[in-house]
């Protein structure tokens, strides 16, 4: 894999593009780079990127928040990954695309567009920042969006969906607004360890699956661990026999409305316990290493 490098700055087109001796414009720099190559932008402002592919593969990564890319345009079909500096405004016209962007800031007043034929998309989001008024517009397509330890610091939803089939996906976020509007799509919002200040959508309705919370029909098990610090609660089933609860923050468990076959719960704990079902036969309720204390409801 070869690595080319851009300056804006005391780049030089007639250069070999190297990290010594970098190219002057991201334009020149696409006429050199091949699929698979990767692309470093030194500290400046780069506008606008426009590329226009079909299966292209590449990496660009920044050199932190005073590289800036005012406007990037991708047409076709890729494979990016995008790291490390400041974004104003997107469009994506793209099918059958994997973006993956990593610490990258959009700024404030700033959009991505999207638009597909059709064709499966996923956008991957991982500690980036969502600043000001900064939102995702999807006018039409299938797409899949995931969220991961990313800031929301805007004032409006992040996302805007016209239509289509969109996933959403949002893991160790908080947001202060909903996450999407929604005009006429289809969309299922998964949502885990997320802190919503309002409803989690607008408009017309969304399905909403809450993996906070699991419920263990979804398990061929009798016995499960679980982390408190991703999962806050647990729905046991008359079948459940043992349960340890590792992590230090509070964690809810619901107990089944009856014991079958006389089946002794005993659960294992590291933090506060709140016990459901003040109905339940607490002689068949064992617990045992809990930090603090239980709550009996």
């Amino acid at each position: 894999m070869d690595n080319y490098y851009v300056n804006s700055f005391n780049g030089n087109n007639a250069s070999e593009g190297n990290e010594k001796n970098p190219f002057k414009t991201f334009d020149y720099a696409l006429k050199k780079i091949q699929n698979g190559n990767s692309l470093y932008l030194f500290v400046g402002n780069y506008n606008p990127i426009l590329i226009n592919s079909s299966n292209f593969e590449m990496e660009i990564k920044g050199s932190g928040l005073n590289t800036i890319c005012e406007r990037i345009d991708l047409n076709g079909t890729f494979n990016v990954n995008f790291k490390k500096f400041k974004i104003n405004s997107m469009y994506l016209n793209i099918s059958n695309s994997y973006l993956n962007y990593y610490e990258i800031y959009f700024m404030g007043f700033s959009k991505i567009t999207l638009d597909n034929d059709g064709e499966q998309s996923e956008l991957v989001f991982t500690r980036c920042t969502f600043n000001q008024s900064f939102q995702i517009k999807i006018n039409s397509g299938k797409f899949t969006l995931i969220f991961k330890d990313c800031v929301f610091k805007g004032g409006m939803n992040l996302l805007d969906i016209k239509k289509g089939e969109v996933v959403i996906n949002i893991t160790n976020c908080n947001l202060k607004n909903p996450i999407c509007n929604n005009t006429n799509a289809d969309i299922t919002i998964i949502h885990l360890n997320t802190i919503f200040s309002n409803d989690i959508f607008t408009g017309k309705n969304c399905n909403i699956i809450n993996k906070n919370n699991i419920d263990l029909d979804d398990y061929n098990t009798k016995a499960i661990i679980i982390d408190s610090n991703i999962f806050s609660s647990l729905v046991c089933k008359n079948n459940t026999e043992f349960i340890k609860v590792i992590g230090d923050r509070p964690f809810i468990i619901t107990l089944p409305e009856k014991v079958k076959n006389g089946f002794l719960i005993e659960i294992i704990s590291t933090t506060i316990l709140i016990i459901l079902n003040n109905k339940y036969d607490s002689s068949y309720l064992k617990i045992r290493r809990v930090k603090d204390e239980w709550i009996f409801y």
